[in-house]
């Protein structure tokens, strides 16, 4: 069999990027958009993104890395909530996968 390579996340890439962040819950009317992407496999296969602790209304696209959605923080005005969210990308067909888990504040702006 042919060896598996893991695949890998280039500096400067979304995906290396990502951590610890806040964003606004953009008064729970327009859409979050986050770019988790730019994960590249040796073999150039296609490579599928999922993410796990994302709160309702926010998904990821299994192909591009991009979460996107509406949500609405709750609390008071100008607070966070806290969301631990971990994103996997994994190469079609591979047994190998690359995580980052990082937490995603969301701000209350009305």
């Amino acid at each position: 069999a042919a060896a598996d390579p893991a695949p890998t996340a280039p500096a400067g890439s979304a995906f290396a990027g990502l951590g610890d962040m806040t964003v606004s819950d953009n008064i729970g009317f327009y859409d979050i958009t986050i770019n988790a992407g730019g994960v590249v496999d040796p073999l150039w296969r296609a490579i599928r993104y999922s993410a796990t602790g994302l709160p309702a209304g926010l998904s990821i696209d299994r192909d591009t890395g991009v979460i996107s959605g509406v949500y609405d923080a709750g609390g008071i005005w100008g607070t966070s909530e806290k969301h631990n969210v971990t994103i996997i990308a994994t190469p079609d067909t591979s047994t190998k996968s690359l995580s980052k888990p990082f937490v995603l504040s969301i701000r209350n702006d009305g």
